[in-house]
């Protein structure tokens, strides 16, 4: 249980990391492409959102305290925040692929270690998030050709 825990709080602080660097782009977003993209990078957020809160409700289930401190947030992500910057469709596009293909990976490991305990309802959740991710990666991927 406690690799689970481990990999669960290092995904909720990825994810953390994650939201505020796809809010960063949807800030600083400069480019033709402004109207179509600012309101889908303010869905990836929210979807960013949404699943670090279901990873501190798993943790809190699993009966440990999910990560609410800035620093300790910084320190177990696996992505580095972004300094708040312009940026182009091209550049926000290929940042938020990199950050969610990053997400995905550390997603399925977190599958891969509740799977081996028959943690069956985070294998569930975290499944979906994979799925989830798999879809939005998709879209990024055919947005930067």
């Amino acid at each position: 249980m406690n690799n689970l825990i481990v990999l669960l709080k290092k995904y909720q602080a990825t994810l953390h990391a994650g939201a505020i660097n796809i809010h960063n782009l949807h800030w600083n977003l400069e480019d033709q492409l402004f109207f179509t993209l600012h309101p889908y990078l303010g869905e990836l957020y929210e979807t960013l959102n949404n699943n670090e809160d279901e990873t501190a409700e798993q943790i809190r289930y699993f009966q440990d305290n999910p990560v609410t401190k800035l620093e300790v947030l910084a320190t177990t992500s696996i992505l580095p925040t972004l300094d708040s910057k312009i940026c182009t469709a091209s550049e926000a596009i290929d940042t938020a692929l990199e950050t969610f293909q990053a997400i995905y990976d550390l997603t399925s490991e977190v599958v891969a270690e509740a799977d081996k305990i028959n943690a069956w309802a985070a294998v569930e959740k975290f499944s979906g998030h994979l799925v989830g991710y798999e879809k939005i990666i998709y879209f990024l991927r055919s947005s930067s050709k």
